[in-house]
């Protein structure tokens, strides 16, 4: 086995493919992308450190795929296997001298990612490094989301809170609902955050858009609603429910509208487009506009905001792919 794997390792070190997919390309990248956004950080980790790693893996797991699964699929194609009942090599041996082989081959490409990004670009990899560019942006993503739930649910409460402050004296009873409306609100807000935390949240668009109209009414905004009668895709019903949370919180935070219309189509590139007559967000992106975005460009969405005749208008786009 051990001189079966040898022949393996041997065999791939001298392949074409090999030098340039998994050693040429990953180096070629780092080099390339550390050289553009040499003064970007990701989740407040140096741009440099992550991709260095980020390559290292990169290289390592497609020569671990190519030299096992990719490699054994073609013998068998070939008819090579079938030689093995002819050799002292049995099945288990040929299978464990793959996964050698292919464990041995991964280590040039991390030494040689690692080498370069130290020697070339100073990275230093302090101590439970690696790990921290694992969870970087499962962290990223995280804090978008409890932004994005806590955004609406806490501004409703707020709203209200506000509105039975105010009628406290003149209308007691309806500052006693708005009270309670207030808590429910904050009671809504912490099981959002509980669900969020363990991972069964789920985001629709009729909720979304229930939750919007409620919030929009309850600060004088009339909401006019124009949505399909039937779920959209599973993938493109979350993220236009999204959309719609975060279009909402912008016009209850940010605008002094009256109107605002909630619009989304049916077919597929899908739009959802919440616009007001109050004049829309203050300029430029806060967190989240930028989480949205974030959120949509993995899936090919795309966002824009823009402002025509006294309206502001945030518009999503989101492809039918979406939904896989």
């Amino acid at each position: 086995m051990l001189a079966y794997s040898r022949l393996e390792i041997l065999r791939t070190l001298r392949s074409v493919t090999y030098l340039a997919y998994h050693i040429a390309f990953p180096v070629m990248f780092y080099l390339l992308f550390t050289t553009i956004f040499d003064t970007k950080s990701v989740g407040g980790l140096d741009f440099g450190t992550h991709m260095m790693v980020s390559m290292a893996f990169f290289g390592a797991f497609g020569a671990g795929v190519s030299g096992l699964g990719a490699r054994i699929a073609m013998e068998r194609a070939n008819k090579w296997t079938d030689q093995l009942a002819v050799t002292p090599l049995t099945s288990p041996a040929y299978l464990a001298a793959k996964v050698f082989a292919a464990a041995i081959v991964m280590i040039p490409i991390v030494l040689l990612v690692l080498a370069i990004g130290t020697v070339i670009n100073s990275q230093r990899l302090a101590p439970g490094t690696w790990i921290l560019v694992a969870v970087t942006d499962e962290r990223v993503r995280f804090a978008r989301d409890l932004h994005d739930i806590l955004g609406q649910r806490l501004s409703a409460a707020a709203l209200r809170a506000e509105l039975a402050g105010r009628t406290a004296a003149s209308d007691p009873e309806r500052s006693a609902r708005e009270a309670f409306a207030a808590s429910e609100l904050a009671r809504e807000a912490l099981a959002d955050v509980r669900q969020a935390v363990t991972g069964y949240r789920r985001t629709t668009l009729a909720d979304e858009v229930e939750t919007a109209t409620v919030l929009l009414n309850a600060t004088g905004v009339d909401v006019v609603a124009k949505v399909p009668s039937e779920p959209l895709p599973e993938g493109v019903d979350e993220l236009a429910g999204w959309v719609v949370r975060e279009g909402a919180t912008n016009v209850a935070r940010h605008a002094h509208a009256e109107r605002c219309w909630i619009t989304v189509t049916g077919t597929s590139p899908y739009t959802v487009t919440v616009s007001d007559d109050g004049g829309g967000a203050d300029s430029g992106w806060g967190n989240g506009l930028t989480g949205l975005a974030e959120r949509l460009e993995p899936h090919g969405g795309e966002l824009v905001t823009a402002e025509h005749g006294g309206r502001f208008e945030l518009r999503a786009t989101i492809p039918g792919e979406s939904a896989a």
